[in-house]
């Protein structure tokens, strides 16, 4: 391959100087005021105070302690930046007067530094492929503003960082076959880097890495099997051990998720790489002469209209020129690997062959691969080739036909204009949150060291791949606030992959006081202090995570506008649950005029595999029902199943539908058997009810055992 072999430091140096000014300006928001929060909520406000009460409370440097209580969580789980946060850690150790009043202003000076050495990356690599200074420089500043992981400044913090420049660069220092091993060296640190940031880059990088290999070997004229297996190893396989081993043996859990849901769902689509979606090219095409199709934002990886343009040409010519273009395309090796690259990637960011219809069980064969539910993120790889080669062919063709300056610089010109609107599209927030800052005037007339966490009010945890009770009433950030200003850990979850077998303890919580919760009797073996309940004073719209069963008779040691604060001891838990049992038992219990016992079978329909049950009945009687069952569940996709309820009449039409996550309808935790209780309205001319359980990614090889089941009455 054809490449300059020399570029020079102060070239670099001066590149690196225009790109952060550059970048500077584009953000300077962010430079204005740096201690602002990017966002006002969500996984955003999570990624901060992961970060933040990782580098202030936190006692060691791969544990994370500030929710899931008592358990803690291994921090590659947190989003929180695992490489910048334990820097910052190191740092604040090292200036503790500067960080402790700059921790959120180092975080965000880190996103816009990485994203200036992304752009210088970028720049080497069409530098290298022998693009004059100024054209390479112009493209950079442009493409780096319109990047797709540029959208990720408003919430997911680790992903915004533009890394995969890098490794195109270092793959075309590869192609030149110069220490190829050394070469190899740098991608597999990078990858074990860029991991430590988030997780997502492994694969994203991996899959880009093993294209590669497969590329460049293929196009070898002589067959090195044993170079490639050292590569790949350096490259692929080394990455994965040093980051199993960072994320399985600190806080080990054996039975996190390995079924995550989304696959199918965040993938991308040619839409995604030929539209905006944003911008006013897009506006006037959707409007005036297609309607596109709206794809998740996770596939959306708009490649840029230079590339749009580009492919759009390069298929015309393809089709009435074919010979013409194969000899262009293989004489060049330049051309094969990057379009190689691009369709592949491209390709494998649909999700194919796993979302062709008929072959998606090939994805529980694929082990780690399936892990990455996002894979429409493997776009990022195809942003970047396309434009390489499509920069690439436009300048070395119009100056192999002499075109005036004025018109080759249009191109840049464009990238830059299109980028600048790109970026002006992004929403994001700018929040001043002083209660996480050195001025902090959050202060609770209560000493934290008489607590040992704090208790949700309602209980918030999501993350599990199972249950699923989200953020209400401000109750999150009420809790991340006491959490990092007082020190004292949440028994709340908002992080991910958490531990199956934990997130059966805590949710136990949410049931009603029948027993005590089993979680209790293991914090109480660790430590006798009181948990400090959090109610949240704000409105909220879902009563079932509330925990006032346990907490009415709590202890109020603190109350404002926003949240009220109790002292629950652990010996109330007792208390709360003999009160409960005792007048259950002086009750009259008032049997249900309708009671039937329901039997299911393993059945497929049009949707696939799950378990029915039919109950066929002339008389049925119209009101309020409760469809009870206990249902084992051996992994997360059993708690992640539902239960559809199908109403028919006499002539076997459907009266009505209605289907309910088991998640949020358990009402008993036993181990791993849960009791689930669905209430379903029966209509005035049903006489046939069709009942469906179907676990998440429900295969003919996955058995329910279901216990107990039965419809009754609630009158």
């Amino acid at each position: 391959m054809n490449f300059e072999n020399q570029i020079s430091k102060k070239e670099s140096l001066f590149a690196l100087i225009i790109i952060g000014i550059f970048i500077c300006f584009a953000y300077q928001r962010v430079l204005k005021v740096p201690n602002d929060f990017l966002v006002n909520g969500g996984d955003g406000m999570k990624n901060y105070f992961t970060y933040l009460n990782h580098v202030k409370n936190d006692t060691t440097f791969m544990t994370f302690e500030g929710m899931n209580y008592p358990f803690g969580e291994n921090i590659i789980f947190t989003d929180n930046q695992p490489l910048v946060a334990n820097l910052t850690k190191v740092l604040s150790n090292i200036f503790p007067t500067w960080f402790r009043c700059n921790l959120v202003a180092f975080h965000n000076l880190v996103l816009i530094f990485g994203i200036i050495l992304g752009g210088l990356g970028l720049f080497l690599c069409f530098r290298k492929l022998k693009i004059d200074f100024l054209f390479a420089l112009g493209c950079t500043l442009g493409l780096i503003l319109l990047n797709p992981q540029a959208g990720r400044i408003n919430g997911h913090f680790s992903m915004f960082y533009p890394v995969l420049p890098w490794i195109f660069y270092l793959w075309l220092l590869f192609w030149e076959g110069n220490n190829k091993l050394k070469t190899s060296a740098f991608i597999g640190l990078i990858v074990v880097c860029s991991g430590l940031l988030h997780m997502y880059y492994f694969i994203t990088i991996s899959v880009f890495t093993l294209l590669s290999i497969f590329i460049y070997y293929a196009l070898q004229s002589e067959r090195k099997g044993l170079e490639m297996l050292k590569v790949t190893a350096i490259q692929v396989v080394l990455p994965f051990l040093i980051l199993t081993f960072f994320s399985s043996y600190f806080n080990h859990s054996n039975d996190r998720p390995n079924d995550p849901w989304g696959f199918f769902s965040y993938t991308s689509s040619w839409e995604g790489l030929l539209f905006s979606y944003k911008l006013p090219m897009f506006e006037y095409i959707n409007s005036n002469v297609v309607k596109v199709r709206s794809i998740d934002y996770e596939g959306r990886n708009y490649i840029g209209i230079i590339a749009v343009i580009y492919i759009i040409l390069s298929i015309f010519y393809s089709i009435f020129n074919f010979n013409k273009a194969k000899i262009f395309i293989f004489q060049n090796k330049v051309l094969t690997y990057f379009l190689g690259v691009f369709i592949l990637s491209s390709l494998i960011s649909f999700g194919l062959p796993f979302t062709i219809p008929g072959l998606e069980w090939l994805l529980d064969y694929t082990g780690p691969y399936k892990q990455f539910r996002s894979i429409g993120r493997v776009g990022w790889v195809s942003f970047y080739a396309v434009n390489l080669l499509a920069i690439y062919v436009f300048y070395h063709w119009l100056k192999a036909n002499n075109t005036r300056s004025e018109y080759l610089y249009t191109i840049p010109l464009i990238i830059i204009f299109e980028g600048a609107m790109f970026i002006n599209k992004h929403e994001w927030h700018q929040t001043n949150m002083p209660d996480f800052l050195c001025d902090s005037q959050f202060n609770l007339p209560i000493n934290p060291k008489d607590f040992q966490a704090t208790l949700p009010d309602p209980y918030f945890n999501t993350g599990s791949e199972c249950f699923s009770w989200p953020e209400q009433g401000d109750v999150v950030n009420q809790s991340y606030k006491i959490a990092y200003n007082m020190g004292i850990p949440s028994m709340g979850v908002m992080m991910s992959r958490t531990s199956f077998n934990q997130s059966l303890l805590l949710n136990e919580l949410t049931n009603q006081p029948y027993k005590v919760p089993k979680i209790i009797d293991i914090i109480r073996a660790i430590n006798s202090k009181p948990l400090l309940v959090i109610e949240t004073k704000k409105e909220i719209q879902d009563y079932r995570p509330k925990l006032t069963h346990w907490t009415k008779k709590a202890l109020i040691v603190f109350e404002n506008d926003e949240f009220r604060l109790r002292s629950l001891s652990l010996d109330m838990f007792d208390q709360v649950v003999k009160e409960f049992n005792d007048s259950i038992s002086q009750a009259v219990v008032i049997p249900s005029t309708v009671t039937h016992n329901l039997e299911f079978a393993k059945s497929k329909n049009s949707k696939g595999w799950g378990y029915e049950a039919i109950w066929n009945s002339s008389s049925l009687v119209p009101g309020n029902y409760i469809i009870s069952f206990i249902l084992e569940c051996k992994d997360p996709t059993y708690v992640l199943s539902t239960t559809e309820v199908w109403q028919f009449d006499t002539n076997h039409n459907a009266v009505d539908y209605t289907d309910g996550g088991n998640r949020f309808n358990y009402k008993r935790i036993e181990g791993n058997k849960i009791l689930i209780e669905t209430p379903v309205s029966i209509k005035p001319n049903s006489n046939k009810l069709v009942i469906r359980v179907v676990k998440f990614n429900q295969k003919e090889k996955h058995d329910l055992n279901i216990e107990n089941a039965n419809i009754k009455s609630l009158f």
